[in-house]
């Protein structure tokens, strides 16, 4: 069973559903997604952990996102919700976005964090910021509409690119492959509902995005750190895998590599089980046998 509870945090109330019994471990997703997402996840991990999965500020049922809010302040509302449930300490798993936010509360608050996981596509673990930063930028230029003096325009144009990537969602490959087209609509669905709910605080989260410093958080990173890379063959040929370079920076780390198709699913929904068995596996003494040491 899921409860769902708010946190008051300093920048506003904070959404989150928790589940199962054990050591705490919390859920931190990419920008435009709520924490539903992770709810067949929580379901398999629930049985060893006390799963939190939490809305970002501006995401699911959360307050909105301030202006200026950085990933700093996001990661401090991480801080409000394992506060607000009376949990000293809890393994963080973060994915794209979010796995900027684990870093940072990984970092900054590390006496709070026991063990942290960092998952993401190639390009979402690139730790120089001007170079992720481009390339993020490309992936994300319909959140940020060209520049006008007419402020409706503005909206009209942001409004129309939201219904660009919804139609673009709603027939994706996926659909016509699988046994199971109602497991493929639903995931869909939850996609468009997160991102529709979210699509006023996307541009103010890419911008915290881009403001954030994820090279120098990293090598701050004390705790075991699990790195999850999900590769594909367009961004192999791109830019490369990234997860040896975070490897470099971050004093005691793993890797995982994920091989996905080009335009799969890249937030691991299809793949919970694979997930689940990997988090398990880490957020266990066992895993510190596996863990290379910098330093």
């Amino acid at each position: 069973m899921i409860d769902r509870r708010y946190a008051n945090t300093p920048h506003g109330q904070v959404h989150y559903r928790i589940t199962g019994d054990g050591d705490a471990l919390v859920l931190l997703g990419p920008a435009g997604r709520s924490a539903a997402m992770y709810d067949p996840l929580a379901a398999l991990l629930a049985d060893q952990f006390r799963v939190v999965s939490i809305d970002m500020l501006g995401h699911g049922s959360s307050d909105p996102l301030p202006e200026g809010a950085t990933i700093d302040m996001l990661a401090a509302t991480v801080v409000g919700v394992l506060d607000a449930e009376g949990l000293a300490q809890a393994h963080v798993y973060g994915l794209h976005t979010g796995n900027k936010i684990a870093a940072a509360l990984s970092a900054r608050w590390s006496t709070r964090v026991n063990r942290a996981v960092l998952c993401g596509q190639s390009h979402s673990l690139i730790p120089d910021s001007a170079t992720r930063n481009a390339t993020i930028l490309g992936l994300v230029r319909d959140y940020f509409p060209e520049s006008s003096a007419d402020p409706r325009a503005r909206s009209l144009a942001r409004w129309s690119q939201t219904f660009g990537r919804f139609a673009t969602a709603w027939w994706p490959p996926e659909i016509f492959a699988t046994a199971r087209p109602d497991e493929v609509t639903h995931a869909i669905r939850s996609r468009i509902v997160d991102d529709l709910l979210s699509m006023d605080a996307a541009a103010t989260l890419y911008t915290a995005n881009f403001a954030y410093d994820l090279a120098a958080d990293l090598a701050r990173i004390r705790v075991p750190v699990l790195v999850i890379e999900i590769v594909t063959p367009e961004e192999d040929r791109k830019f490369g895998r990234q997860g040896a370079r975070v490897l470099e920076l971050v004093r005691h780390a793993r890797l995982a590599i994920i091989e996905e198709r080009d335009g799969g699913f890249a937030t691991l929904e299809n793949r919970a089980d694979e997930l689940a068995h990997l988090l398990r596996e880490f957020c266990s003494v066992a895993a510190d046998r596996n863990l290379c040491f910098r330093g």
